[in-house]
This record gives structure tokens, C-alpha cells and sequence, in this order.
């Protein structure tokens, strides 16, 4: 996976980390941007599944272990990073929430 562009802006980032950075485990803004970006553009490893959605060209990866999930942007901007759980979202496993985001069109 190429380098990502980061978050699309300060602004972003801060939502993002506000909404998803305790979960991860990040104490800081930067830390919550380095985990996205280690996790996004880290080589494939054999629980990660990925693919990329046919509405907006975005790359989605999602690892079946640790439940991280993330998106990158077709423009290379991260536009979400969090650990996945069936509480938060209508599917009743995060493999399944993973799917449906990649069959949008």
C-alpha cells in the first residue's frame, strides 16, 4: 500500500480521534494518525482483508483478529481508522459490517 495523505485536515483528524481514539489506544492526535497510518499501509498480513469499494474507488482494509478497520480515500486521504464492533454498527459481525462496505455501490 502507497503512503497515505494523512487526514484531509486538522479539523478532521481531531473529529476522528475524538470519535474513535480511546478505542485504538491513542492518547494524542498524532498518535491516533500514527496508528491509522501504520495499520493502513503496513503490508497485507494473513487476517487482513481488503478491497476496494466500487461507489468511490476508496480502499477499505479490515483485519479479522484485532477488528481495526480503516478507509483510504481514492485522493489518499485516510478517512477513518477504528476497531470494529457489532454494537456500533447493524451487522451482527464486524466481517460481515466489512462486506457490506465493500459491496456499495
Amino acid at each position: 500500500m502507497p503512503p497515505t495523505r494523512g487526514f484531509r485536515d486538522a479539523s478532521n483528524l481531531r473529529e476522528h480521534f475524538g470519535k474513535h481514539g480511546a478505542e485504538v489506544g491513542a492518547l494524542t492526535e498524532a498518535e491516533y494518525l500514527s496508528l491509522a497510518k501504520r495499520f493502513l499501509e503496513r503490508p497485507m498480513e494473513r487476517e487482513d482483508k481488503d478491497c476496494i469499494r466500487p461507489r468511490d474507488g476508496d480502499y477499505i482494509r479490515y483485519n479479522a483478529k484485532t477488528h481495526e478497520f480503516g478507509v483510504i480515500a481514492n485522493d489518499g486521504f485516510i478517512r477513518t481508522y477504528v476497531i470494529l464492533d457489532p454494537g456500533d454498527h447493524a451487522y451482527s459481525t464486524n466481517a460481515g459490517y466489512f462486506l457490506a462496505e465493500c459491496a456499495k455501490t
